[in-house]
């Protein structure tokens, strides 16, 4: 949405706000799948592990699995095992989650 309303420029997407108890970190591909990670508010920025998340671990479990489906209902998740488990240990072997 905030491509259509603004110039392009890729730099003015919104990729996190926060409240007063919790940050929510944003990242939504090319193709509109949406990854959002919630945290604590000490944690700034977390665009790379985003990025993790759909470049290495999305895209090997979901896009490259031909079992696999890749077209989501919006309400829809994500519920393939090997995406689950993997994404899970890495998350958990970040300092950040520790």
């Amino acid at each position: 949405m905030a491509s259509k309303l603004g110039d392009g420029d890729m730099n003015n997407l919104l990729k996190s706000f926060s409240t007063s108890k919790y940050r929510t970190h944003f990242m939504e591909s090319a193709t509109g799948l949406k990854f959002v990670i919630i945290s604590d508010t000490s944690i700034d920025n977390l665009q790379n592990v985003l990025w993790e998340l759909y470049s290495n671990y999305y895209v090997k479990n979901i896009a490259f699995n031909s079992l696999s489906a890749v077209d989501f209902k919006e309400e829809e998740k994500i519920s393939n095992s090997n995406f689950i488990v993997e994404t899970d240990k890495f998350l958990q072997s970040l300092a950040v989650f520790q």
